[in-house]
């Protein structure tokens, strides 16, 4: 999105997989950029002055900008050295300028590092796009009426595994309703009214 490419592709949500492993490697985030600009820059620095061959997908004014960059390539190895080896070369099939030789989310799964946790029975495949059309319900509503719909939406969520639980009708009767804070601000500063010591 960075390099403002018009299409939008599972291998861009690779590089932020990859970001987020980063983080998790080195407790801070690799490419912490002030704009969009110094995160380019932050990129090529850790990454190395991309190739032509890597920037196929990218338009011609950013592939310009791009090629007066110089950066010289460091060792992932280096910049986290407690890191696995397994982990560092996942970390840089996830981090390719070239969105074409990222790695996929399949093949990610059965890397080195993933192995222990890989199981292809317990990894289902989307069989078509995801369905948002549940944000209308919540989007466009003052705030208000916002928060108390996404509240009830993730309990709904929740009495799934909890069969049990009281639907949310039930659950926010029982829940006295709050005081008002005016009301609260009062109660807090009026005198003791309690007995006196001559009473």
């Amino acid at each position: 999105m960075l390099l403002t490419c018009p299409k939008y592709t599972k291998a861009l949500d690779m590089w932020s997989v990859g970001c987020i492993f980063a983080e998790l490697l080195g407790r801070k985030p690799i490419f912490p950029g002030k704009n969009y600009k110094d995160q380019i820059d932050k990129i090529v620095n850790v990454l190395g002055t991309p190739l032509q061959d890597d920037l196929g997908g990218v338009p011609d004014k950013t592939r310009q900008y791009l090629k007066g960059l110089r950066g010289e390539k460091k060792s992932l190895a280096e910049k986290y050295p407690e890191a696995r080896p397994e982990a560092i070369s996942l970390l840089e099939q996830l981090l390719y300028f070239d969105p074409n030789r990222r790695v996929t989310v399949e093949q990610a799964l059965k890397s080195k590092w993933l192995e222990s946790l890989h199981d292809e029975n317990d990894e289902p495949s989307a069989d078509g796009p995801m369905d948002f059309s549940w944000e209308d319900e919540v989007t466009g509503k003052p705030d208000s009426v916002m928060r108390e719909r996404l509240k009830r939406m993730i309990y709904e969520e929740a009495r799934v595994y909890h069969p049990g639980e009281p639907i949310w009708e039930d659950l926010v009767a029982r829940v006295p309703p709050a005081p008002h804070p005016v009301a609260v601000a009062r109660r807090e500063h009026a005198p003791f009214r309690g007995r006196g010591v001559s009473d």
